[in-house]
Formats: structure tokens, sequence, C-alpha cells
């Protein structure tokens, strides 16, 4: 498994190049993500299976998007820089608390100053919002973490400088904290290198102060293997402490639990749970995890989901897990057809809508009428969120539906085209807004604008809330109703 290396030859896979994606298309409710398995690279099933997917219309989802989004990935990077940033600004105690639990969720080393910094200005916060309990918790976690630092401090207020320089006085305790990884790798203790673990049953001993520390073990150039916070340095000496390190980094991990999951193994709930928010926030319904193998090379993935012929006509076996974005499970899910059916672009949406509409003739003779209205419509994505939006309709004022009779008693047919825009991708809600020309057949023709609110109760159902109004050669038209759709 070399994951890295994988990511590294996307860029040479050439002509297949071009069906490798690392965003995930609008509109798709499923995509596919190839998982390595060979020590050497997968060149040629990577370019296999981009040619294979390009000739269905669909995409291949590249694999770094997926790892930057897991357990370990990027996204966990992105929202600490984000959250220390804020803090840096405006060092609030919300945004403070913010920065601490996105460190928390770090699955890397930082800085040791990083380290002391966020932890001392916590405290300050925290005494500031009057929770002297809280605040000596942090001063405590900062002192020990930086072997209790009295110089270059940031600025801070005079109570909690006090409070502060009265905890690092204290006599310093020392811990012996004894670390056993079965994977060789860097220790870190508060962003500070301190040894090495030499894998297998040996243990490596270091010296700390008594209190909280962060430790983490690193390979070099790699995501962190594993990290803990520990309060009192795994208690008293000679207590050995095991770093359970399931892969060997993030992305390791991550690969760890795919390939396991293209085995049968089950896998750990908080992969599936890390990945299922962010495929959520992508608007997919299922995720397909392949890997490729020649005849007779598939040993221990059982039955194949789908087979191909390459352009050298050599044959191809698909073996797949989809990840179930509703419960966040690996596992056979609704088979590749399911990729060309509802995993294109999805431009095209049908719907039916059932409202209130009012007809206010110019003429002083006619009183206005109010009609029961019934349309169906088609929507078409056109580029990003505008879409072209056409209705045919039937208007309806006789005594069947208890209303008004008049002049219209008879049943009128409602065209309208136009555009709209606010369409948004499966799984979404928001506003949307457009304006159509309008043909009431056969009396009047005009135009209108209108404005509603969707709501997406599941993947592929929308349900919405719309207001109508406009002018025709024949008076004002109004009305309000619910809309209905399936479809992109």
């Amino acid at each position: 498994m070399v994951f890295g290396t994988l990511l590294g030859l996307l860029a040479t896979v050439g002509a297949a190049r071009a069906s490798v994606v690392s965003a995930v298309p609008p509109g798709v409710s499923s995509v596919t993500v190839l998982s390595c398995e060979a020590p050497e690279g997968c060149v040629p099933e990577l370019r296999a299976m981009a040619a294979h997917l390009d000739s269905l219309g669909l995409p291949l989802l590249d694999l770094g998007t997926v790892v930057d989004a897991g357990p370990g990935g990027g996204l966990a990077r992105v929202r600490y820089d984000k959250a220390m940033s804020a803090a840096a600004r405006s060092p609030t105690l919300a945004n403070l608390s913010e920065a601490r639990e996105a460190l928390r969720a770090l699955p890397s080393s930082i800085p040791e100053d990083d380290v002391f910094s966020l932890l001392l200005r916590l405290g300050a916060a925290q005494l500031y919002a009057g929770n002297a309990a809280l605040a000596d918790e942090s001063f405590e976690a900062a002192v020990s973490s930086s072997d209790g630092r009295v110089v270059n401090l940031p600025v801070l207020t005079d109570a909690a400088l006090s409070r502060y320089l009265y905890l690092a006085s204290a006599a310093a305790e020392t811990r012996e904290l004894s670390l056993i990884s079965d994977v060789p790798g860097q220790i870190y203790v508060d962003g500070k290198r301190m040894g090495d673990t030499l894998g297998g049953a040996v243990s490596t001993d270091l010296t700390v102060r008594v209190g909280w520390h962060r430790v983490t073990i690193e390979r070099p150039g790699r995501r962190s293997a594993w990290v803990a916070e520990l309060d009192d340095a795994a208690g008293a000496v000679g207590v050995p402490l095991r770093a359970e390190i399931v892969g060997d980094d993030g992305e390791g991990y991550l690969g760890t639990v795919i390939e396991g999951a293209l085995r049968g193994v089950a896998a750990p709930a908080d992969a599936g749970a890390q990945l299922s928010g962010w495929a959520r926030s992508q608007g997919l319904r299922w995720v397909r995890f392949v890997t490729l193998a020649a005849p007779g090379e598939g040993d221990g993935h059982g039955l194949p989901e789908e087979s191909f012929e390459d352009a050298e006509h050599n044959t191809w076996y698909v073996y797949a897990t989809w990840l179930d974005v509703g419960t966040g499970r690996f596992g056979k899910g609704p088979g590749p057809a399911s990729l060309r059916i509802g995993g294109s672009t999805d431009r095209l949406r049908l719907g039916v809508g059932v409202g209130y509409l009012r007809l206010q003739p110019i003429s002083p003779d006619y009183g206005a009428h109010d009609h029961v209205e019934i349309d169906l419509n088609v929507r078409w994505r056109l580029v990003g969120a505008w879409s072209f939006d056409g209705r045919v309709g039937l208007l309806r004022s006789a005594q069947l539906y208890y209303l008004r009779e008049g002049v219209f008693e008879h049943d009128v047919y409602p065209i309208a085209a136009g555009m709209r825009y606010g369409d948004l991708q499966h799984g979404a809600s928001g506003p949307y807004i457009g304006a159509h020309a309008l043909v009431v057949v056969p009396l009047a023709e005009g135009g209108e604008v209108f404005f509603g609110y969707e709501v997406a109760p599941t993947w592929r159902w929308r349900v919405g809330l719309e207001v109508r109004a406009g002018m025709t050669t024949d008076g004002v038209v109004g009305g309000a109703g619910l809309t209905f759709a399936t479809g992109g």
C-alpha cells in the first residue's frame, strides 16, 4: 500500500487524467474512488479505471480529495489554522475555546510556542470571564507544557499574569514517561522533539514535568500516527504508555480502513462518521471505493462487482465497497448501474406544483377571480446555480372547487418559461428566485416573477413554498403554492 505514491503518480497518467477530478462535480449523487494496494503503485489500474468511467460519462475522484476529508486529513489542519487566526485577531473566550477544541482534533504536532500561547491566552480569557477553576487548569497546563516558562510571555492582564507566575513558581516535579509503539517514529512532547520509538516491544523512556502534555508520534514527512493529551504523564514511575497506532499516519489510517472494507473487515466508526460528514457536505449519497485486479489476482476480495476490458483488451475485475453516507457504514451498495443513472451531472429535474392563483382583470366590469392551480414543471441546470424553468399548468374556477364563479369559469392553461437562480445540490436547502414569460391560454400574455424556499427531506426529493406575481394583458396575477420536485 503506497497511497502517497499513487497521489504523486496521478499527474503522470496522461489522457486518463482528464477523468480524474479533485472536486465532486455539481449534482452527482455517487462517486468512485480508486484504492491502490500495490507497493509499486497502480498506474495501469488508474488509467484503466479512469478510461472505463470516462466511457460512461462518470468521474473518478482523486484519492487526495478523500484523504484530506478523512481521519487525519487536511481538513483538521484547515480548521485549526482558521481557529488560531480568529483567536489572534480577536482573543475572545469563544474564539480561544474553539482553537482549543481544534487542537484536540488536530492529528499532528505543532510548534511549542503555539501550544503554550494558546493555553496561556485561554486561561486569561477564562479568568476574565470569572471562571477561576478553569483558568487555573489552563495556566497549569501552560506551565507543565513549557517547563515553567516565565520569559517572552504574551500580553496579559495584570490579574492573569500574576496568577500564571504564581503557578509557575511552584517547585517542579518530574515523572518518567515510557512509550511503547509497534511502529517506529519520532516523539514530540508539546511540540518539542524528545526522542524516537524503536517499534516492537522496546520502550522509550522520557523525563517530563508533572502535569499536562500533548504527545505525538510521527514519521518523517507524514501525518501524525498517534496523538494523546496526558495529565500527570502516565502516573507512577515505570508504568508504560502504549501508543495504539492503527495506521502509520492519517493518510495510511484511511488507506487501512478502505482496504479493510474492501476485504470485508468492519471499519472503525470514527472513520465512517468523518467521511460521511464530508460526503454529505458534497451532496453525495454513496461513495464507491474500488480496487482493480486481473483475473485470478483478486484473492480475499470476494466476488467482483463488475468487469471490463481496457484499450489493450486486458480484462479487469472491479472489487468494490460502498460507503453509505446516511449510516456511515461500508458494505454492499446499490451497484454500478446506479452510478450511470444518478451519477452524472443530473441536470434535469421534474416537479409538480399545487397552489392558489388570483387573476385581477384590468376592466372594472369584472372582479377578481380565484383559482386552484396545478402545474407540471421542468428545470434544466445550465451554468452554476442558473437553470431553465418551464411550466404548463391548469387553472380551474368552477363549482367543483367551491370557488367564485365568473368570466373564468372554464379551464385556462398558463404556460410559463424563464430562468431560475438558486438550484442546489442533493441534500441542500435554500432560497431561489426567477422570472417567466407567461401566456394564459386562451386569454392573455404577460410575465411574472417568483421566489421561494426549498428543503430536502431526502437526498432525492425537494419540497418548497413559492410566491408568484406578475402582469398580463388582461390584468394582474399573483399566488402561492407548494412545489415538489425530484432529480438533480
